[in-house]
């Protein structure tokens, strides 16, 4: 009997000392817990906020004043800006988990390419502010170097007449109009429309205009100084167009030697019914582009062949009083492109 209570005396023994010997470290394991204020996956997080807020604390001011302009700058997709778009402004630092990040208002993204087109047109404003303006003889000068193509029409001669006749012109003989200045492509062109629209060459001192040189046979290519007395100028219109362009000029000794005057000048003149046809022409699409007549120094106009064998005047630009050159359609040239309508 006496060795079963010792028996049993040391199962008990036993056994309290393995519950003393399991459970001590679990209990100095809490104490420890309790004591630090939190589990070990809380102690780490507390751990990583200590470490951010020392590291935000050792920066120099100068380094979060730039944090905060850099947060506070919309960013976009573009690879060398390799900013995150989730920044605030403040200069804190947030975080997310990939794949959740909240979209950035679309408001708030501005394209570098809406930069960069705002830098091109204020560069482009900038550029154009700086060139100088064109004169008026530029303007020509770069009119009469551009091509130009035969009218292409269904009208005939006889529609063309008809609308020509439409016209009314002339009523407009010697009507104060603005300046007409003519953008003549090449001499060939030149002795065309004078022998179209029965122009002269001639040479003569405007306070004597009785007696003239004419420069005759300028359409057949053999010109020919040729004296005329008493010349009948009231058959012409008082709008002249100097004449200086090298072909003529070589006749001018001869002419001034035939006038028996050196300060005669070589001019051309426009038979009155023609005039008073560029007269109307300049007049009417003035008018119906829109602008007042009082309004417009120059008038640029080009001669055109059409596909029915006439020629016409086109009104292309004016050079408004205050220098502005405007482009406008002629609407002459309109009705023949589009005939019928």
């Amino acid at each position: 009997m006496k060795a079963i209570k010792r028996l049993f005396i040391c199962i008990i023994i036993a056994t309290l000392l393995h519950i003393v010997v399991l459970g001590l470290p679990r209990f100095f394991t809490q104490t420890n817990s309790s004591a630090a204020g939190g589990t070990p996956l809380q102690m780490q997080s507390e751990n990583k906020n200590v470490k951010v807020k020392m590291v935000k604390k050792a920066l120099p001011s100068k380094v979060k004043k730039k944090d905060k302009e850099v947060a506070a700058r919309v960013t976009s997709n573009d690879d060398k800006l390799k900013m995150n778009n989730k920044s605030a402004a403040s200069g804190k630092t947030t975080h997310s988990s990939p794949g959740k990040q909240k979209p950035v208002p679309k408001a708030a993204v501005t394209s570098d390419a809406n930069v960069e087109r705002a830098k091109y047109v204020k560069s482009d404003v900038s550029k154009r502010l700086s060139e100088k303006p064109r004169t008026l003889q530029q303007v020509i000068e770069e009119l009469a170097k551009q091509k130009k193509t035969v009218i292409s029409s269904r009208m005939s001669r006889t529609d063309y007449l008809r609308f020509k006749k439409s016209m009314d012109y002339g009523r407009m003989k010697g009507v104060p109009t603005p300046v007409l200045a003519f953008a003549y492509y090449d001499l060939t062109e030149i002795r065309t429309v004078h022998n179209v629209f029965g122009m002269k060459v001639v040479a003569l001192n405007p306070r004597k205009p009785q007696t003239v040189v004419e420069i005759a046979g300028i359409s057949t290519g053999n010109p020919y100084c040729q004296k005329i007395e008493h010349f009948n100028g009231q058959a012409y219109s008082n709008r002249i167009y100097r004449r200086t362009e090298p072909f003529f000029a070589k006749f001018l000794p001869e002419a001034r030697r035939l006038l028996n005057d050196q300060s005669a000048i070589l001019i051309s003149m426009t038979p009155a019914n023609s005039d008073a046809y560029f007269r109307y022409k300049v007049m009417e699409v003035i008018k119906r582009n829109g602008y007042d007549p009082k309004d417009v120094a120059t008038v640029i106009g080009r001669f055109y062949k059409t596909s029915f064998n006439a020629m016409i005047l086109v009104i292309e630009k004016l050079q408004m009083k205050d220098g502005v050159i405007k482009e406008v359609k002629d609407f002459e040239y309109e009705k023949i492109k589009g005939f019928p309508g």
